[in-house]
């Protein structure tokens, strides 16, 4: 049986609408956001601890919504940060915003927030990070 599945992807947190199979995997975690507030490359920004440390709140928080909506995942957020640490592509919303873009926000971070609010899950880092993002795309007049 297939259900929509929000999973979070190397460009973080994107939402992909998939046919969930039990055992999913959810790649990577923070780049996209992190990217858009430091202007920097996920390489660069996992080479400081406390990112890493929002990364791992930011997946808890994504499986949680997750889980809420009856999807089993797998995930190993070590191995997937120690995977970030390594990439030097910049998440397609900080090219947008480069290049004076409208960011794909609303996919990309409202909509998440949407589904954690109608499974009553709280996420404070995702809320955090999904204002500074807004805030950061007023600034740029996008």
């Amino acid at each position: 049986m297939s259900r929509v599945l929000v999973v979070w992807c190397p460009d973080w947190p994107v939402v992909a609408a998939l046919a969930e199979t039990e055992g999913a995997t959810v790649p990577g975690q923070v780049p996209a956001p992190a990217a858009v507030l430091t202007r920097s490359a996920p390489k660069d920004i996992f080479a400081e601890p406390a990112c890493r440390d929002l990364a791992r709140a930011a997946a808890t928080e994504g499986a949680a919504i997750a889980a809420a909506l009856g999807c089993t995942l797998q995930q190993d957020i070590n191995a997937q940060l120690a995977a970030g640490q390594a990439l030097a592509h910049q998440p397609s919303v900080l090219q947008e915003l480069e290049a004076g873009r409208k960011m794909e926000a609303a996919t990309l971070f409202e909509a998440p927030l949407a589904l954690a609010r109608q499974a009553g899950i709280p996420t404070p880092t995702l809320d955090l990070l999904t204002a500074l993002v807004r805030q950061r795309a007023r600034a740029a007049g996008l």
